[in-house]
C-alpha cells in the first residue's frame, strides 16, 4: 500500500511539473518565445493552467528546432542558447509551425536575362 502511494504521488508530481511563473527566467523565456514565433500574442489571455501547457510546448518546440534535449523545461542549455545574440527574424513563421530547418545548404543561381557586363561582374565577384 505504501509503495502504491509513493508511485501515485510521483506520477502526480511528474504530471504537474511546470515552469514556475515566479522564476526569474520565466519572463525572459516567455518574451523570447513570443518574439521568435514559438508563442502567439494571444497566449496572455489563456488561463494560467493552460498557459503553462502552452509555454511548455513552446519551449519543447524551441528545443527541437535547435536540436536540444526536448523535455519542455527551460534548462541551462536552453537558457544559454536563448541568451546568445541573434538576428530579429522569427524561427516560426506566423502561418504555420515550420519546426524543421531548410535542408538545402548549397544554393545555385542563374541570370536569365543578363548583359555581358553583368555576367562579367558576377564572375569577378
Amino acid at each position: 500500500m505504501w509503495l502504491a502511494r509513493v508511485i501515485a504521488l510521483t506520477a502526480c508530481f511528474i504530471a504537474v511539473r511546470c515552469i514556475n511563473p515566479t522564476d526569474e527566467n520565466y519572463a525572459l523565456t516567455f518574451d523570447y518565445l513570443q518574439k521568435y514565433g514559438y508563442l502567439t500574442k494571444d497566449v496572455d489571455a489563456v488561463l494560467a493552467q493552460r498557459r503553462n501547457d502552452v509555454l511548455r510546448k513552446a519551449v519543447e518546440d524551441f528545443q527541437k528546432y535547435y536540436d536540444l534535449p526536448s523535455d519542455g523545461t527551460p534548462n541551462n542549455k536552453t537558457l544559454q542558447l536563448m541568451s546568445k545574440p541573434r538576428c530579429g527574424f522569427r524561427d516560426i513563421l506566423k502561418h504555420g509551425k515550420n519546426l524543421s530547418k531548410w535542408p538545402k545548404t548549397h544554393l545555385t543561381w542563374d541570370f536569365y536575362v543578363a548583359t555581358e557586363n553583368e555576367l562579367s561582374t558576377s564572375r569577378a565577384s
